[in-house]
């Protein structure tokens, strides 16, 4: 085996634990709105926008850089975080395979 294909097992694997991690995720915080609706009666599940505008609400409502960006963010606006993340998982674990394939 040469040098090469070790790293590129690792890589591999890490990036398929890391997908699996991420498919995990989406599980968790459905739980936790969940819980959290139990608790109040409301459902309030976090959505891309609501952690934009936590983050930099000066870009989202003026965005002067990465408008790709910004308008896949306003097109997904209303899809519950949680829901978003199942996907992301799936292809990082796909990659991981499709890396250890060769």
């Amino acid at each position: 085996m040469k040098p090469g294909d070790v790293l590129r097992e690792k890589l591999a694997s890490a990036l398929f634990q890391l997908g699996l991690g991420i498919l995990v995720l989406p599980f968790l915080l459905a739980g936790f709105n969940a819980v959290l609706w139990l608790k109040t009666g409301v459902w309030s599940a976090h959505t891309v926008e609501t952690v934009v505008l936590k983050i930099n609400p000066e870009w989202y409502i003026t965005p002067r850089d990465w408008k790709g960006l910004h308008e896949l963010i306003v097109w997904s606006k209303g899809v519950p975080l949680f829901l978003l993340w199942f996907p992301i998982g799936l292809l990082i674990s796909k990659l991981g395979i499709t890396v250890s394939e060769g």
